[in-house]
């Protein structure tokens, strides 16, 4: 892929939760061409039901989290509860060729539709930045990140953006 661009950063939001077991070797090769890719984040995405076996959910959160957790300060006063109770899976070639990832997560209302974009997600007591957040973040050096129940504020440049941005 880096053959193919001078990007400075790659937002990747295509969600790959199982292998093509119709062609392995595709993913072999998709997995290779990946791994040495820095500047590429990856989507996944916080589900609402639990993983199948739960101690295998104990362990890929684990793994997650040690792997793909950034560098943000929560200095929120009021916390809202959230009911993710899984992760999408990588494949676990690409979980290992994968070195960003950020959240593809979007909350509709009751009525179906979208008015808020959410910049990041609290899954089990750790904040996950959006796709859009990460690469903003990697851009900068990957750059710490400061979130109060208004703002998020990157603590280098100091970019302001609002929590929650209602259209």
């Amino acid at each position: 892929m880096n053959d193919y661009t001078t990007a400075k950063v790659i937002g990747f939001d295509a969600i790959i939760a199982t292998p093509d077991k119709e062609n392995l070797a595709s993913d072999a090769k998709f997995y290779d061409s990946i791994k040495n890719i820095d500047n590429m984040v990856s989507g996944f995405l916080p589900l609402y039901y639990p993983y199948k076996t739960k101690s295998k959910g104990i362990n890929y959160d684990k793994k997650f989290k040690e792997k793909f957790a950034t560098n943000i300060k929560d200095n929120r006063l009021f916390k809202y509860p959230n009911n993710f109770l899984s992760i999408s899976e990588y494949p676990q070639g690409y979980f290992n060729a994968v070195k960003n990832a950020g959240s593809i997560s979007v909350t509709t209302k009751d009525d179906g539709y979208l008015r808020t974009v959410d910049q990041m997600i609290d899954y089990k007591g750790t904040l996950y930045p959006s796709l859009a957040l990460r690469m903003y973040s990697y851009m900068n050096h990957n750059e710490g990140l400061q979130v109060n129940n208004r703002f998020i504020t990157a603590e280098n440049s100091k970019l302001k953006i609002p929590a929650y941005y209602t259209y």
